[in-house]
């Protein structure tokens, strides 16, 4: 592969998991949790989701170093019932504590047909896509987690509560599991930092100045850091909905009360995540619904097309075709991102470079 990276093929992905884990390793969290957490990362990179990828490696990194992140976290059930567990995840890195609540989760659903997992008290979890993947055989899996506060209620200019995401997944026969994975904001900060790095401006309606207007610059909106909400109020009321979910039920942090992922690095962010698992099996259409969603998803793709378009995406398609394509040949990685990576490497005295 190294041939081939010399060729502007990519990374690989097994070279990135090693990488990564590397990294948590030397930080001192535990060998499973470092490949665990290097595996939903680098699942980013492939589905070609770069925003959620190794992007994040470094702030994950810098808030272990500075103690807003507990390397070796003691996860534990704060409580259980028919329904499944809530977990309390001791301030250590999202992947882990949201990897044990889908865990949960997935149990209780495969012995009960409907499971509910959630972890409060963790951090950033990054994108939901790969959890759901990961577990969603003969399974239909919702997930959500909430974030820092930056996102202002519809016709406000404050950070009144995080733009949290909402996951969903489900098996569809013949066909890449649809898969939704998005942000309650009209766009994710991750994007907004993308722009920067590219030169790109902001179209209008993403995020706010503090004189009221939009911002066209991604840099100076990421200094006021107030987005909006998706579709107005729609995106606010599925945010509220999220931290009622993820934070309220489980006796977590709601959102206001969070600290910000590349802000505050010292303290614990707090966050929560949460699952619904249903097996498929134990549904009264769930073993048909492959099928059924097979026949649905063609209706779809034979559809009438506006001028111009060549074909109909259900969510996830594009990102299953990226991540087989990456899988074979490397995803892509920035320059500036290997630069900050292998800088991080030299820092930890490690001699992996990516």
């Amino acid at each position: 592969m190294a041939a081939r990276e010399k060729k502007g093929y990519g990374v690989e992905a097994d070279k990135a998991r090693r990488f990564a884990a590397s990294v948590l390793d030397r930080l001192d969290v535990q060998d499973a949790d470092a490949r665990t957490t290097a595996r939903l990362l680098v699942r980013s990179d492939l589905r070609g989701v770069h925003t959620h990828g190794l992007k994040f490696l470094p702030v994950y990194a810098r808030r272990i170093m500075a103690g807003g992140c507990n390397p070796r976290p003691q996860i534990r059930i704060v409580s259980r019932g028919s329904w499944g567990a809530v977990l309390d995840g001791d301030a250590g890195l999202g992947q882990i504590g949201g990897m044990r609540a889908l865990t949960k989760a997935r149990e209780t659903a495969d012995a009960r047909g409907m499971g509910f997992g959630a972890c409060r008290n963790t951090s950033h979890a990054g994108a939901l896509a790969p959890y759901l993947l990961e577990a969603c055989g003969g399974r239909v899996i919702v997930g959500f987690a909430n974030t820092g506060p930056s996102m202002a209620p519809p016709g406000g200019n404050f950070r009144a509560i995080g733009n949290n995401i909402l996951g969903f997944a489900a098996p569809v026969r013949g066909a890449a599991p649809l898969c939704l994975d998005m942000t309650t904001s009209t766009l994710s900060w991750g994007k907004v930092r993308d722009r920067i790095e590219r030169g790109a401006s902001l179209p209008e309606g993403v995020a706010l100045l503090p004189d009221g207007f939009w911002a066209a610059d991604p840099t100076a909106a990421l200094e006021h850091a107030v987005a909006a909400p998706l579709g107005g109020g729609k995106g606010f009321g599925l945010a509220l909905m999220i931290d009622v979910l993820a934070a309220g039920l489980t006796g977590g942090t709601f959102s206001p009360g969070l600290k910000l992922l590349h802000r505050e690095l010292s303290g614990p962010e707090e966050t929560c995540a949460a699952f619904l698992v249903f097996r498929l099996d134990k549904m009264p259409g769930g073993r048909s619904l492959p099928d059924r969603l097979a026949e649905w998803r063609r209706s779809i793709k034979h559809g009438r097309k506006m001028p111009g378009i060549h074909d109909l995406f259900l969510p996830g398609e594009r990102s299953a075709t990226r991540e087989a394509e990456n899988r074979r040949r490397g995803f892509p990685m920035s320059p500036a991102l290997r630069k900050e990576l292998n800088e991080l490497a030299s820092e930890l005295k490690l001699r992996q470079r990516i």
